[in-house]
């Protein structure tokens, strides 16, 4: 698993926060819609299956997780992380398409689950199935 915070150059700790980039045929599914229109519609969430583990972020405890997760929104840009192309090697190797967190990517902060939509996130935890819960335990 890469540890987001070295090509952060953040020193974080605390929280361990999970980046899930979608696989490119879940980009395509929920491309234009977003994915709560997805799951709305049919489309299955599941982490290792439609979404791959880009890494793990530590982060100080939050009370404000929509100002959280905009900021995460912010440092997943590719001209933030990978100014360089340094996350090339990490999205190749996850057979991932995309460098930018984009709408449809995952943000797991402890046991809750909150994907990227049009405009801020979206708590699909409760689409999570047991399946995908203990998937990301390991």
């Amino acid at each position: 698993m890469t540890n987001l915070n070295a090509l952060l150059h953040k020193k974080l700790s605390q929280t361990e926060i999970k980046i899930w980039y979608q696989t490119r045929e879940t980009f395509r599914a929920v491309s234009g819609i977003g994915i709560k229109f997805g799951i709305e519609n049919g489309l299955k969430v599941e982490l290792n299956v439609s979404h791959k583990l880009v890494g793990t972020l530590y982060a100080e405890a939050s009370s404000d997780i929509t100002c959280q997760l905009e900021e995460i929104f912010t440092m997943m840009q590719g001209e933030v992380w990978s100014p360089n192309g340094e996350a090339r090697p990490i999205i190749s190797k996850a057979g991932l398409s995309h460098t930018s967190m984009s709408v449809g990517d995952i943000v797991q902060v402890g046991d809750q689950f909150y994907s990227c939509d049009m405009m801020g996130f979206f708590d699909v935890s409760c689409f999570i199935n047991e399946t995908l819960s203990d998937a990301t335990k390991h």
